[in-house]
């Protein structure tokens, strides 16, 4: 029966919400934009709904408007309102929704990660270097930060793959010993020789084999058609030592 009873009490608090009954607060989305958008709320809902704004309201604070600049009227009403229908969301609309519940601190952080990762993996890795900044920018992201730890080190090629790929940090160090180089020389970038294999213009060249049967790569300790030196060793270097190496264009 109580169980009844809190459920009726929770449906009516959302309808007196939805209905704009007895308002007292005004809520100002993308304040100064074209896509600016007001509500009237409730004090005592949004203080219970979210850690945001009961900072907000604390202390007898009498404010009469809150303004909420990064947060679109949509996602606002969608994650207060009680109507967040993840199922037919593309993964940047269920993005923004996350961003949105993470500013508002609402608990639905966690359980919108989820879904994100486990419906939209294949989006997360063709927009790796957005969702890589993203998830180290807020401490609560910790499920897209293993998201993006566990593919760069079990399928590393898709970061590379990746449409944002170019826009990883110059320091990106997920990878180990990992060297993101700019190309110099485009028309030397690789190329293949009959006398020997594989190279990055004369920055690695991949030698041999030998007298003794061994395939080498030598790697020049002072680049030319890369900005920087493409492998943290010096002159020759086992070919079973060869290392992935990508081009991509921007």
């Amino acid at each position: 029966m109580s169980a009844q009873l809190y459920q009726t009490l929770g449906e009516d608090l959302l309808a007196s919400f939805n209905e704009k009954r007895y308002t007292d607060i005004t809520i100002t989305t993308e304040q100064g934009t074209p896509n600016a958008r007001t509500f009237r709320s409730h004090r005592f809902i949004l203080y219970s709904r979210s850690q945001y704004f009961r900072e907000i309201l604390s202390d007898g604070n009498d404010i009469e408007n809150i303004e909420l600049p990064d947060i679109s009227g949509e996602i606002f009403e969608d994650l207060l309102g009680g109507k967040v229908n993840l199922g037919h969301r593309s993964g940047s609309e269920v993005l923004d929704l996350l961003l949105g519940a993470e500013k508002l601190a609402l608990d639905l952080v966690n359980s919108i990660q989820s879904f994100i990762i486990e419906q939209h993996g294949n989006w997360l890795n063709e927009h790796f270097a957005h969702i890589h900044h993203v998830s180290n920018k807020y401490e609560t992201f910790e499920q897209l930060r293993a998201f993006c730890a566990h593919t760069v080190n079990n399928t590393p090629e898709v970061v590379f793959l990746a449409s944002d790929f170019t826009n990883l940090p110059e320091k990106f160090n997920d990878f180990q010993e990992a060297i993101l180089s700019r190309v110099n020389v485009v028309s030397k970038a690789v190329s293949w020789e009959l006398e020997y294999g594989p190279s990055f213009g004369n920055d690695l060249i991949m030698i041999g084999p030998n007298l003794q049967k061994r395939c080498l790569c030598n790697v020049s300790n002072l680049p030319q058609v890369y900005e920087k030196k493409l492998r943290n060793s010096s002159s020759e270097f086992e070919i079973v030592d060869y290392e992935v190496y990508q081009i991509r264009t921007k």
